[in-house]
């Protein structure tokens, strides 16, 4: 095969995306990061699927398989702002907590070591990007531990 004369105009190289549905994740990393405009923390969860899944239709309409360590990136900020007080913050907190270990402490956020390998069950919905600027992308809701 010789790769310099390889037609690649008509390959589509979009990111797939899981149909909607509950769907089996697991924690798969947990760490406290910068915004890209480093303003603000944010509390980044990667979440990775647990099991095949199966894909949206794409383009074309064809549905794949989608193998289990498929990544959602899920984040929370962590930082106040207009639009974001202590409060709010702190409830958001309360929540993944509940989501994740199915405990609500009362002192603090547990360790980010804790929500480590955790598998979560989560309605996986798709959010549309109607500003064309970054593509459809899967979002987490309804968030609780596995049975």
């Amino acid at each position: 095969m010789n790769l310099l004369t390889k037609d690649l105009s008509n390959v589509d190289i979009s990111r797939p995306l899981l149909e909607k549905g509950l769907t089996r994740f697991e924690v798969a990393e947990v760490k406290v990061e910068k915004s890209k405009d480093g303003l603000k923390d944010l509390l980044v969860f990667t979440f990775k699927t647990v099991f095949k899944a199966k894909s949206r239709p794409n383009k074309d309409g064809v549905v794949t398989d989608i193998n289990p360590g498929f990544t959602i990136i899920d984040r929370l900020t962590i930082t106040t702002s207009e639009k974001r007080d202590e409060s709010l913050i702190e409830k958001d907190l309360a929540q993944r907590q509940v989501e994740i270990l199915g405990v609500q402490k009362r002192e603090g956020f547990l360790p980010l070591e804790q929500y480590l390998h955790k598998h979560v069950d989560a309605l996986v919905d798709i959010e549309v990007d109607k500003e064309g600027k970054y593509g459809d992308q899967n979002r987490l809701r309804k968030i609780q531990p596995a049975k």
